[in-house]
């Protein structure tokens, strides 16, 4: 607890304060208020690319096995530039240089692993993700249609008597129907991408290898289904509390859908430079980076 309350004051609460300060002090509609926003959300997105590789280099050099420890090398900087121009390009590319970008993001990840003194190897292809990614496509646009449809929908039914204008705010009824419109959306859009997700997966472990040996995902479109469901029913009806259970169960799936296939030299492994930092995770957690 302590922890989730750290995080909320040092990464989320200073910019909903900043954000909505301005919309106070200067109107919401203020050119002013719409800079400081647009500056909040380009903080916050440079800070992504940051954290996910912060925190994976803090995973890694607190992850040991047989007594060695993982690490990160490189630096966060070069990642999160990748990142930031890659997805800089997504809305110019209508989406479709995601299956690239994940490749691209994964290689400055894995290619600095190591364990112990030995290095992990990635390269793959970006190619066999794009068929799968073209059903996530054409199904992410008729779920967006069918979202902006159903507010549509909702919002036009109250009968409006003539010389008035209808009110903007939506009652109590129709709140409760659009909050079930975009929960609904997003759990929806969970099972469209499982596909694609399961082939990510399993991709990016076939072209990992270490020392010989080589990696195998045995992610399922339906274990990930699953997954989505459980993990939304856990986060819904528990307010978010239990979310760290829904993590977990995420990270535990990913984990054993991993095999390792073939023989590693445990024996000629040295134990690695240590590289962790003393902290790593904060703005991973509160931007729930990992959640399958």
């Amino acid at each position: 607890m302590n922890l989730l309350v750290s995080i909320l004051l040092s990464d989320i609460l200073p910019i909903f304060a900043i954000s909505f300060g301005s919309a106070l002090y200067f109107g919401p509609k203020s050119p002013a208020t719409v800079a400081i926003q647009s500056t909040m959300y380009a903080v916050v997105f440079v800070l992504l690319g940051f954290g996910i590789y912060r925190a994976q280099r803090f995973r890694l050099s607190r992850t040991r096995w047989r007594g060695i420890r993982g690490g990160l090398d490189g630096t966060a900087s070069r990642y999160a530039w990748t990142y930031i121009w890659t997805g800089v390009l997504i809305p110019f590319t209508l989406g479709w240089i995601m299956p690239w970008r994940a490749i691209r993001l994964q290689s400055l990840l894995v290619n600095n692993m190591r364990f112990g003194d030995r290095p992990l190897h990635f390269v793959a292809p970006s190619g066999p993700l794009y068929s799968r990614f073209a059903l996530v496509w054409i199904g992410g646009i008729a779920l967006y249609a069918a979202v902006i449809g159903g507010i549509f929908a909702v919002m036009s039914t109250k009968v409006v008597p003539p010389g008035q204008t209808r009110q903007q705010v939506p009652n109590l009824a129709e709140s409760l129907m659009l909050v079930a419109i975009v929960f609904g959306a997003i759990l929806l859009f969970a099972i469209i991408t499982a596909s694609y997700r399961a082939k990510t997966i399993n991709h990016f472990a076939a072209h990992t290898h270490f020392e010989g040996a080589k990696f195998k995902g045995t992610a399922t479109a339906g274990g990930l289904i699953w997954l989505a469901i459980s993990n939304f029913l856990i986060g819904t009806f528990s307010l978010g509390i239990l979310a760290p259970i829904a993590q977990a169960r995420s990270a535990r799936y990913q984990v054993e859908n991993l095999q390792i296939e073939g023989a590693i030299p445990l024996a000629a492994i040295a134990q690695g430079a240590e590289t962790g930092g003393r902290y790593g995770e904060g703005i991973a957690q509160a931007f729930d980076f990992d959640a399958v």
